[in-house]
């Protein structure tokens, strides 16, 4: 993080110190600072774009289904494992946003905005990648569909409200959130920026969601996974009833057919001949 910072903050400051003010130096450095982090927060959507498609790859979707959990209860447990590193490291970055403040030209108010909009966008990216995640199997076509969908989301409202000025449909954009943190925008009108804010948080929540109602991937099923109904059914409490078709298992059933299902994922892997009963 602190050979970030230099690359950042350094390259502005030689180009700057023979003419430059000490409000404009701390601007420059602010500005791509906020530049960096958000660029950061939106390839975070990578990070979640092979959370379930991985584990139907390996055929352990089926294990954690056994379990008493919904689906949404995996989605959420997927969200939060994947996204703890991204966090550690915007909390390591908000503190470096304050240290242009020192030299002017850049106010705390201003500081926490952007901090606010940067955590927005990396809820938003998150839940992209857990949404692109849900509806594939390769770990590259859901990577390349959660950086199409986040560079959509971030782009496509930020051009068509260039096009239609009137619109203001930058607001959904967290591009448009970033802009309007800025001091001069933000007293020409605080509500936009709480607007857009709100906007990006609500379209993290809807994909998050929409992440269980998804359909199907058109690629067959790999050998040995888990498939409820010939697809995987993450509405409606996909718990143990929908794959056992009957009252739930006790903890004896529970605990053989996760051992009868490691057995089978262990030959899968080494390639051993299925084990033949002699009953």
């Amino acid at each position: 993080m602190g050979t970030l910072g230099l690359l950042i903050g350094l390259p502005p400051l030689v180009r700057s110190i023979p003419f430059a003010t000490p409000e404009s130096l701390g601007r420059g450095i602010f500005d791509e600072l906020v530049g960096a982090a958000f660029l950061l927060c939106c390839a975070a959507c990578l990070l979640t774009a092979d959370t379930i498609s991985g584990e139907r790859r390996e055929g352990t979707l089926g294990l954690l289904l056994l379990m008493r959990v919904r689906g949404f209860d995996i989605l959420l447990g997927k969200f939060g494992s994947s996204a703890l590193t991204s966090v550690e490291g915007l909390v390591a970055v908000l503190p470096v946003l304050m240290l242009p403040l020192l030299a002017g030209g850049v106010t705390a108010g201003e500081a926490a905005r952007q901090g606010l909009a940067l955590c927005d966008t990396l809820f938003l990216a998150l839940s992209v990648g857990l949404w692109a995640s849900a509806r594939g199997w390769e770990r590259l076509r859901t990577a390349r569909a959660a950086a199409v969908v986040t560079a959509g989301l971030v782009l496509g409202p930020s051009v068509l409200g260039g096009v239609f000025s009137r619109s203001h449909l930058e607001l959904a954009s967290p591009l448009g959130t970033v802009l309007h943190a800025a001091d001069a925008a933000y007293r020409t009108s605080a509500a936009r920026y709480w607007l857009s804010l709100g906007l990006v948080q609500l379209g993290g929540w809807m994909l998050l969601l929409g992440a269980p109602g998804a359909p199907a991937p058109a690629n067959p099923p790999p050998r040995g996974c888990f498939m409820l109904g010939g697809a995987v059914d993450w509405t409606a409490g996909a718990d143990q009833r929908e794959i056992t078709g009957g009252e739930p298992l006790s903890p004896r059933q529970l605990l053989a057919s996760i051992l009868r299902r490691l057995v089978e994922i262990i030959h899968q892997a080494r390639r051993w001949p299925p084990i033949q009963s002699s009953m």
